[in-house]
């Protein structure tokens, strides 16, 4: 084959195919899925066919067989199934195995259903695909912690400009912004978040409504006494305390200083005291004139019967 061949061959786009649902191997997912959202995807596909192909690649042959590892798609992969399909609609391109992870990482972070925390876990994720893609672009801190190298790139990531990759001024948050849409900022607080918690938070923060809590889990990160950090999500998350400051006094074995009483509240305690202590017929005097006077907007006092 001749060099121009070469070329051409490397650059042809994804080849569509229709595939046997039992030679798609579907190995463990980075998010599971979502058995409401098979379900309706498999009455929509049941309805109105397969309309977006899944991505596949190659991953093996055996004889004349040639077997395929799922990439994106897993929901509609899933509705095809449950929809008793034999065969569905694909996509199939030759990809590494940081490539097809960097595509599954993608497909989940361009979902708007995402919370910050997950958000956060993906972005991470991906840093270690971007690496594996970018490996002189990255380098270890502390061990093992992968961080975008800073300054300009080597020789060779011109090479790459050149063949349409990755331009060489843009590092791993920039990149990521421009793929997915995102700020720069958003990327950067996000792997603050991920590489910020220590694993013992992790699986505190994991599944609970502090991960839609990005201001928290941003100032939890920060934290950088492990235990510490612990102390403050425990507080946060047995509902001692609902803002970090408050936590964070906890953590120290203190008790949070309880904040003034408003006007407001010093005049509901007062109504409440003289309500109480209220005999019936001086409730009924009360009520009698709230009623004739202009309430709030969405309120109405009426007297029911004795059955109300």
């Amino acid at each position: 084959m001749a060099s121009g061949e070469k070329k051409t061959a490397l650059t042809l786009p994804p080849a569509r195919r229709r595939l046997p649902l039992d030679h798609i191997v579907v190995r463990d997912r980075l998010r599971p899925r979502d058995p409401a959202a098979v379900a309706n995807l498999a009455v929509s596909m049941a309805e109105n066919g397969q309309i977006t192909p899944v991505m596949v690649r190659p991953v093996r042959m055996d004889g004349d067989d040639v077997w395929f590892e799922l990439v994106v798609g897993g929901h509609r992969y899933d509705a095809a199934l449950l929809n008793g399909w034999t065969h569905i609609d694909a996509m199939i391109q030759e990809l590494s195995d940081a490539q097809a992870l960097m595509m599954e990482i993608d497909e989940n972070l361009v979902r708007r259903d995402l919370t910050p925390y997950e958000r956060a876990l993906f972005i991470n994720a991906r840093l270690s695909a971007w690496a594996q893609l970018h490996p002189g672009r990255v380098e270890r801190s502390e061990g093992t912690v992968m961080v975008p190298k800073r300054g300009r790139p080597g020789k060779g990531a011109k090479f790459a400009e050149f063949l349409g990759d990755t331009p060489a001024t843009m590092g791993f948050a920039e990149e990521t912004a421009a793929d997915l849409g995102l700020s720069q900022r958003t990327v950067e607080n996000a792997m603050a978040v991920a590489r910020g918690l220590t694993p013992a938070v992790h699986a505190k923060v994991s599944g609970s409504p502090l991960g839609k809590n990005e201001g928290l889990l941003r100032q939890i990160a920060g934290v950088g006494d492990p235990a510490e950090q612990l102390r403050i999500v425990e507080a946060l998350t047995d509902g001692r305390a609902t803002k970090f400051a408050d936590a964070q006094i906890l953590a120290m074995g203190k008790s949070p200083t309880k904040p003034p009483e408003t006007p407001v509240d010093l005049a509901l305690k007062l109504f409440q005291k003289v309500w109480k202590g209220a005999p019936q017929t001086h409730r009924d005097a009360f009520l009698h004139w709230l009623s004739g006077q202009s309430m709030p907007k969405g309120w109405v006092l009426t007297k029911g019967g004795a059955d109300d």
